[in-house]
């Protein structure tokens, strides 16, 4: 059970300039509704090699409020909570906060979901934004391994739902 608590994460500090934000978009043929039940099915993102488990610790109906938790394949386990869910015609989005952790890694870590219909499939992006708990100074030296680890679930998303603009 993860034992370290993360301080709060909103959606205002989702912010492209942060040292430890980063983020991916791709086109794929898949619809909106596709791509997002595919998000939030029972085994959600099973495609991604660096997770080892994610499982629901709430019940369905999913929404604000919803909470998983997540074993990575490095063994770290966090636990989860929605704070935005929005499904609408062809756009959906979603926002969660990660509340513990099983080693202190972050102060503060979330992502954010966006799935909007185009007119050939969907584009789906993925955000994350975290603080660490090292001077700003520091986080130049943590930022690439970070980036390997998002760039790791771009290549296992692009494979996993298909693109149109394959760009890693």
């Amino acid at each position: 059970m993860p034992t370290f608590a993360l301080r709060p994460l909103s959606e205002e500090q989702f912010d492209a300039a942060s040292p430890c934000y980063h983020s991916f978009t791709f086109d794929t043929r898949r619809a909106a509704a596709e791509v997002w039940a595919d998000l939030h099915s029972d085994t959600p993102l099973q495609w991604c090699t660096g997770l080892k488990r994610v499982r629901w610790t709430s019940a369905r109906p999913h929404g604000v409020g919803a909470t998983r938790e997540v074993t990575l394949a490095n063994g770290l386990r966090v636990q989860e909570r929605y704070f935005r869910w929005e499904e609408g015609e062809g756009d959906y989005v979603n926002a969660f906060v990660v509340e513990r952790g099983s080693l202190p890694l972050f102060r503060r870590f979330g992502e954010r979901y966006s799935v909007t219909a185009t007119e050939t499939g969907s584009r789906f992006t993925w955000e994350f934004d975290a603080e660490l708990p090292v001077p700003a100074a520091l986080h130049r030296l943590v930022r690439p391994v970070v980036a390997r680890d998002i760039a790791r679930l771009h290549r296992d998303s692009l494979a996993h739902f298909g693109s149109l603009n394959a760009e890693v």
